[in-house]
């Protein structure tokens, strides 16, 4: 999905987590997020009345089901966009990656990827000889198989939504375009490494507007500075409710039944989240 906040989870190949590299803040967030007029702003509500509308937010976002993103992830010369449709036990993505491009389909626990040969190389760890013979080809993964965790995160409703992740400070109301949207910024969450020592500091911002009338998000957007300088990621979301028809495609052949990779995939985390 298309790896953002916290710093977002990432998909390093695929660029999660837009785990994704999903998988990201600065004062850009006013901006992008305001890329609609806005007007009438309310005197901003404090760190407890944000945090309980980004509750609030989230929650009617995953009671919704179904919802169509676009996620635009970019860090230095890198670039990830991830287009996928949500449903509570599956959903799609198309990701594009440098010269990546490849799709995503979750039906139950199987997940089938479609890419060119660079996707398949790169995502899946695959020989370039089998990679160039595979490409464009249907390929299932089971929740075994190597590359599952890399490429499955991020495309279910809750697993997408998981990468809106961030310490609300404030909140204001004003109308764009007409409507009264809802804006809660504030800082990308952080967490400890997996060794159990703390995180380095996450400097950035984060925001996610919301529609006042419908409770439903609209965009989220990240700007980080961290590690390997100001990674900048926005998410879109529309479409909320949409029936999304989501089949197993045709003639797939399992990754099992390839030849034993020759590379490790990169790893990640999917999402519409992004470059790590």
């Amino acid at each position: 999905m298309p790896a953002v906040p916290g710093p977002p989870a990432s998909r390093h190949s695929r660029a999660r987590t837009f785990a994704v590299v999903a998988t990201a803040v600065g004062v850009v967030v006013a901006a992008t997020i305001g890329a609609v007029l806005l007007t009438h702003r309310s005197t901003p509500a404090g760190p407890a009345q944000a945090a309980q509308a980004l509750r609030a937010a989230l929650g009617t976002a995953r009671r919704a089901g179904n919802f169509h993103y676009r996620a635009v992830a970019t860090q230095g010369n890198q670039s990830q966009v991830i287009v996928g449709d949500a449903t509570p036990d599956g959903g799609r993505q198309q990701v594009t990656f440098g010269t990546q491009r490849f799709s995503l389909v979750l039906v139950g626990k199987t997940v089938y990827f479609q890419g060119n040969a660079a996707a398949v190389e790169g995502q899946l760890g695959l020989a370039p000889p089998v990679a160039s013979a595979e490409a464009n080809h249907w390929i299932s993964l089971q929740p075994g198989d190597p590359p599952y965790a890399t490429v499955e995160p991020g495309i279910t409703t809750a697993s997408a939504l998981a990468q809106v992740s961030f310490d609300p400070a404030t909140m204001t109301t004003s109308t764009a375009g007409g409507r009264s949207v809802r804006r809660i910024v504030g800082v990308p969450s952080t967490s400890g490494s997996s060794a159990g020592t703390p995180a380095a500091p996450v400097a950035g911002r984060a925001g996610l507007q919301v529609d006042v009338a419908s409770g439903l998000p609209t965009v989220f957007s990240t700007v980080v500075t961290a590690g390997q300088g100001q990674q900048s990621s926005t998410i879109r979301f529309s479409r909320w409710h949409e029936r999304v028809r989501v089949a197993v495609p045709p003639g797939p052949v399992t990754y099992a039944s390839l030849p034993a990779p020759t590379l490790q995939p990169v790893p990640g985390a999917g999402g519409p989240t992004l470059i790590a």
